[in-house]
């Protein structure tokens, strides 16, 4: 791996892990209550793809992205460099979105993946 890509690993890592602590609360993997309605599923479906797929495939494209040798042909430590490492840090912070992009959908539709407004209690569930 270049400079580059160690970098992006560095900070996709980092970045994952902060946002994955605020999972739990909204339950987006509730596999204990997947045969218990329908609208775990949706929500665990939904999970699946824009917290799991999605962030697998952009980090590949990403680490393949920045083996182009337009990444390692000068050092770090030159003023071209900079960018470069900028380059490498800010796809990091993308792991927030697709946090975000998974909240959008639920706070949308909050009926499809919790079910009726009447069950949140019962689900410690807030508005």
């Amino acid at each position: 791996m270049n400079d580059p890509q160690q970098i992006f690993l560095v900070f996709y890592a980092i970045v994952w892990g902060t946002a994955a602590n605020a999972q739990p609360r909204w339950r987006a993997f509730a596999w204990g209550q997947v045969f218990g309605d329908s609208f775990t599923w949706k929500r665990l479906l939904l999970s699946l793809f824009l917290l799991n797929l999605v962030p697998i495939a952009f980090f590949v494209c990403l680490l393949w992205i920045l083996s182009a040798t337009f990444w390692t042909s000068d050092p770090p430590a030159t003023w071209i460099g900079i960018p470069r490492i900028l380059g490498a840090v800010a796809p990091g912070f993308a792991a927030f979105g697709f946090y975000r992009f998974w909240m959008a959908f639920v706070q949308w539709f909050p009926t499809v993946f919790y079910g009726p407004k009447e069950n949140w209690d019962s689900q410690e569930w807030r508005d």
